[in-house]
């Protein structure tokens, strides 16, 4: 048995790459993101007066923008990592996530995936 919402990513090989697992603690759950079995980071969000802030532990990347409208750029200091934008004027529900480095995309892919996760708790 098992509590909280998972997501499991498989490449083509139908071999699992990453997997996002929600952990409730308290009043502040936080999703922890592993690679091949080993964390890799958590996302948790902090509640304060004017809008969450999100943290992300593990790697040293923030969040900046707005993540409530769907416009906000992960950045590891004063470097962009990825954008991730709400696309207007489309059919549906459409999004565009811009990651600046293959290396960083199945993280960067495990963030936005947390952050939805966490808006909907």
């Amino acid at each position: 048995m098992s509590i909280g919402d998972k997501v499991h990513i498989y490449d083509h090989n139908e071999e699992e790459i990453l997997s996002i697992e929600e952990k409730k603690i308290g009043f502040s759950p936080k999703y922890n993101i592993y690679q091949k079995g080993e964390k890799i980071a958590a996302v948790k969000q902090i509640k304060n007066l004017v809008a969450p802030d999100y943290e992300i532990e593990k790697v040293n990347w923030k969040i900046k923008g707005d993540v409530e409208e769907e416009d906000y750029e992960i950045k590891a200091g004063f470097n962009e990592i990825a954008s991730f934008k709400k696309k207007w004027f489309s059919y549906g529900d459409s999004y565009v996530l811009d990651i600046k480095e293959e290396k960083d995309a199945l993280l960067t892919l495990g963030i936005v995936i947390a952050i939805w996760g966490l808006q909907l708790d």
